[in-house]
């Protein structure tokens, strides 16, 4: 499996994936911000509280992103994946504060802002366990 995960890295790398990634790190955090500062959007879903797993996902799948992205040097680099899950943190506290703003009608709750950040810690996680797993090296 370490294989597959060194050429996953390596192809990251390469000036074709470094420009996918940021591109889809642009698409990602467009996105994040349109459902989370959209007037009262609501998503139906049939489960108790299920923004707090959206949460979670969302804000994970950011940090693997940005850290793909490679924006603070090589993507599995040690620098890289702290200052991706540093910057991925301030974005999700800066965009759950912007829901308190009243004209979007939103709700700014600490049990969001604490799901964002576990959600960051997951994926800065799981970008450290990828590093360890394709051999530890930032390529």
């Amino acid at each position: 499996m370490s294989g597959a995960l060194k050429r996953l890295a390596a192809w990251i790398q390469s000036p074709r994936g470094i420009s996918l990634m940021r591109r889809l790190l642009a698409l990602d955090i467009v996105v994040v911000l349109a459902l989370t500062l959209w007037p009262r959007l609501q998503v139906p879903i049939p489960i108790n509280r299920p923004d707090l797993i959206a949460h979670l996902v969302v804000f994970g799948s950011l940090t693997l992103v940005a850290v793909a992205a490679g924006l603070f040097g090589p993507a599995l680099s040690h620098r890289n994946i702290l200052c991706s899950a540093i910057a991925s943190g301030l974005f999700a506290s800066i965009d759950e504060a912007l829901q308190s703003i009243p004209a979007i009608h939103r709700t700014c709750a600490l049990d969001d802002a604490l799901a964002n950040l576990l959600g960051v810690g997951l994926g800065g996680a799981i970008a450290w366990g990828w590093r360890r797993m394709a051999g530890g090296r930032t390529l």
